[in-house]
């Protein structure tokens, strides 16, 4: 699988069936004020439940996506600074939101809405917090969890999940929580790519769709 940055949009635009599919990613800084930030780059800020939080993409472009919480977690902004980390920038990596096991923010789930339906998505989650000891946090998408280290160094507070599947309605949610035996589960940065297939098998799914059309037109 190729991420969509590889892949320029023409057919492929067309095979998706609607739903949001770029060049460009969508990057999400918790606790942030919607904006362009120190790389150059359109960070939206961190939604509430009170509405869907409409997306635009790294380039400010409105993708159609939309963001929603389960609860409006607690806030913070004393995680690592760029200078430790390159993926982003001082303006953004310090930010955070968090989750407190016993609390009646235990854990969060965080839903995209309006993604293409059964698409595939590479979505890397950034945590950090400057204070004393490790912090686990568990993320979870379709089952699937994993474990990032937002106490640690900055690669620890990191982790990727490739080809992630929306489903068929073109939804997509992840849960964050402290892992087992934590207290603090901690989220900085969420970073979205829409992945498309190989050219090869494009080239099936674009003939599959000309056979279609040529029986279509003989009934």
């Amino acid at each position: 699988m190729k991420k969509m940055h590889i892949v320029g949009m023409g057919l492929v635009g067309v095979m998706l069936m609607g739903g949001w599919a770029s060049a460009a990613r969508i990057l999400i800084a918790e606790n942030i004020a919607s904006g362009v930030k120190g790389d150059g780059n359109y960070y939206n800020g961190g939604g509430t439940t009170s509405s869907a939080a409409a997306l635009r993409d790294s380039g400010g472009n409105a993708t159609g996506v939309t963001m929603t919480h389960t609860a409006f977690s607690y806030k913070g902004n004393n995680g690592i600074l760029s200078s430790v980390i390159s993926s982003y920038p001082s303006d953004v990596t310090p930010n955070w939101r968090y989750v407190k096991a016993g609390t009646s923010i235990a854990s969060l789930t965080v839903t995209f809405a309006n993604l293409t339906p059964n698409g595939h998505y590479d979505i890397t989650f950034y945590g950090s917090y400057t204070g004393a000891g490790d912090h686990f946090t568990d993320i979870t998408i379709n089952s699937v969890t994993q474990q990032y280290n937002a106490g640690g160094t900055a690669d620890e507070g990191k982790t990727t999940f490739n080809s992630a599947a929306a489903d068929g309605s073109g939804n997509l949610a992840f849960t964050i929580a402290p892992s087992s035996g934590g207290t603090y589960g901690f989220l900085n940065v969420v970073d979205i790519s829409s992945v498309v297939p190989e050219p090869a098998t494009l080239g099936l799914l674009a003939a599959g769709g000309m056979v279609l059309a040529i029986r279509r037109r003989r009934k």
